[in-house]
């Protein structure tokens, strides 16, 4: 997009600087235009943007080392969610160990609560290393 708008502003001088004397101020008007409209809307795109309500957004949705690969981890409503797949791959874990899966709305991965994991971390060490890290890290908004 960036590119259309500096062809854009390249064409327009071409047009502009070559005739000055020749009353070229509506082309200039029509020209200078769409930015114009773009700075007057700015500030209402970055407010809609900013202060939307989608139910599919998510505050935090990113990659967590662990021991034999990353698992993803997603917070929603405060509450932290870990991909079943990325974890089982991680872990070791078997899949149907995992209680309470759900989806995310927005989504069709399964995840479960952190909290849930901590039933299971009661012999596993690296588990239980990963989500005290986890506990570490603050949470969004």
């Amino acid at each position: 997009m960036w590119l259309a708008w500096c062809a854009w502003g390249v064409i327009g001088s071409i047009f502009l600087f070559e005739d000055t004397a020749g009353g070229t101020g509506w082309l200039s008007l029509i020209l200078t235009a769409p930015f114009w409209v773009m700075f007057a809307l700015w500030p209402l795109l970055w407010a809609y943007l900013r202060f939307r309500n989608d139910p599919a957004l998510v505050e935090m949705d990113d990659d967590f080392p662990a021991p034999h690969g990353a698992v993803r981890v997603v917070q929603k409503d405060g509450v932290r969610f870990a991909e079943i797949g990325s974890l089982v791959r991680a872990f070791g874990l078997d899949a149907s160990q995992v209680g309470s899966a759900q989806t995310i709305e927005g989504g069709d991965e399964l995840f479960a609560p952190l909290d849930a994991l901590r039933a299971l971390s009661g012999d596993k060490s690296d588990l239980q290393k990963w989500l005290s890290e986890l506990d570490d890290i603050p949470f969004v908004r």
